[in-house]
């Protein structure tokens, strides 16, 4: 067990969009990257990117991710998103959805995702 919180992990990321690297991505992209933490957020979670928005899609290039992830919207890349392209792309960890109704996903929990050569594993509980 990590930490001493109520669930027994000590987040080292929080906030409304969390993310491993960045909690909201806007007309942007991550490129060469890794993040391997504990992440919770109150509206979104992800292990690099905790929200993207924007009129272009996010772009995630060559990144990896190997987190632990609580919230309502959790992925292993991004929490949520309204499109991303991934290349090239690992996720890895667990993803905890602590809400009825909420949304996981093993690369992106709420979105579209386009692109190549992308690939997950991780366990998702509620």
């Amino acid at each position: 067990m990590l930490g001493d919180s109520e669930s027994g992990y000590r987040y080292q990321i929080t906030g409304g969009s969390a993310g491993g690297l960045v909690g909201l991505l806007t007309d942007g992209s991550i490129q060469n990257c890794l993040a391997a933490t504990l992440v919770q957020g109150t509206s979104a979670a992800g292990g690099l990117v905790g929200q993207a928005n924007g009129a272009d899609p996010a772009k995630i290039t060559a990144s990896y991710a190997d987190c632990y992830l609580s919230g309502p919207s959790a992925g292993g890349l991004a929490g949520r998103a309204g499109t991303l392209t991934l290349q090239n792309c690992y996720a890895a960890g667990f993803i905890d959805v602590p809400e009825t109704g909420g949304f996981a996903g093993g690369l992106c929990a709420a979105g579209t995702v386009t692109g190549d050569t992308f690939y997950s594993a991780v366990r998702c509980t509620s």
